[in-house]
């Protein structure tokens, strides 16, 4: 009888509380993550800020390097499961953005061509709770999962509508450094800002472009269209209409099974679209600022000011020599 109770109550740790116990304890970690990733990307902004105001004083800036702790995983419970480990890495040649547009200067035309490129990843394969990534993107901070991904900490953009014209603002983050290392202790991303470039350019006289290459396409839409619509006051409303809609506000999304095969909007202001690369297994991101450059359209305005930053920061996964990075 004594064996019977014992196994009956072991039974129930190991098939009941033990479950839930790592459910949330997988589900708090993940928010944790996402806090951290936070404060990493705060910490980016800070120094770009630093070097932006040393430029305006025309005073030496001397780069740092700072620490954002990143827990990359949690210890499980002993006898009865073992722990959720978590990958963080560092990649430079992932997530290519790039901002193009025309420009005239003393009657002269020119091509401003401006890129980036690099992410900060955390990978928790959870097996109580749904496996997530949390991402550090071109000045964004990312939660992806299977079902769905989402921009939970905004990048700096700007348009700025005023009667018939719009002032954009736009910041690219360059990433250089590659790292990686795995487990369940706290390590962190080393980081240090090494360079700011900032210019205001007028006299557009093309469309402006924001293109990229991402894992997260369905993420970056919806954050651009909700932010742009936002702007320029659209309503949601204004893009009903069935799957694939036609008129002014036009709005189309395309499911593959259960992949998200294309999803774009366009109106007279701007065009959003994210398109799926099953060879690449990547979205191709496209956004089109429409201008006005003749002042001789009614409804669409006209961009007297571009205002493209590009931040360059080198960051490395882990303990690492400051020296290095």
């Amino acid at each position: 009888m004594a064996l019977l109770v014992f196994l009956t109550f072991l039974s129930l740790i190991v098939n009941q509380y033990v479950p839930v116990w790592m459910k949330d304890s997988e589900s708090a970690h993940m928010n944790t993550a996402l806090g951290q990733f936070s404060q990493f990307k705060s910490s980016v902004d800070l120094q770009m800020l630093a070097v932006r105001s040393a430029q305006e004083q025309r005073r030496q800036h001397v780069p740092v390097t700072a620490f954002a702790p990143v827990t990359l995983g949690i210890d499980g419970v002993p006898i009865f499961t073992s722990p959720t480990p978590g990958t963080l890495e560092t990649l430079p040649n992932e997530a290519p953005w790039n901002v193009w547009f025309q420009k005239t200067l003393a009657g002269t035309s020119y091509v401003v061509n401006e890129s980036s490129s690099g992410i900060v990843r955390l990978s928790v394969s959870n097996r109580y709770f749904v496996a997530q990534d949390i991402i550090y993107e071109n000045g964004a901070v990312i939660r992806a999962q299977r079902d769905g991904q989402f921009v939970r900490v905004e990048p700096p953009i700007l348009a700025d509508l005023d009667n018939q014209t719009v002032s954009l603002g736009y910041v690219l983050f360059s990433l250089f450094g590659t790292s990686s290392l795995s487990g369940t202790t706290t390590e962190g991303v080393n980081h240090k800002v090494v360079g700011d470039n900032l210019f205001v350019h007028t006299n557009v006289t093309s469309d402006a472009y924001i293109n990229g290459t991402s894992r997260y396409g369905v993420a970056w839409y919806d954050f651009l269209n909700v932010t742009l619509s936002s702007s320029y006051a659209i309503s949601a409303e204004a893009y009903k209409g069935g799957t694939c809609s036609s008129g002014t506000y036009r709005f189309c999304r395309s499911l593959s099974g259960a992949q998200l095969n294309f999803i774009w909007v366009d109106n007279p202001y701007y065009h959003v679209e994210a398109t799926w690369n099953s060879a690449t297994r990547l979205y191709r991101i496209r956004v089109i600022i429409q201008n006005d450059a003749t002042d001789t359209d009614a409804v669409v305005p006209r961009i007297t000011v571009f205002s493209l930053e590009h931040g360059f920061i080198n960051v490395a996964a882990g303990s690492v020599n400051t020296g290095s990075i």
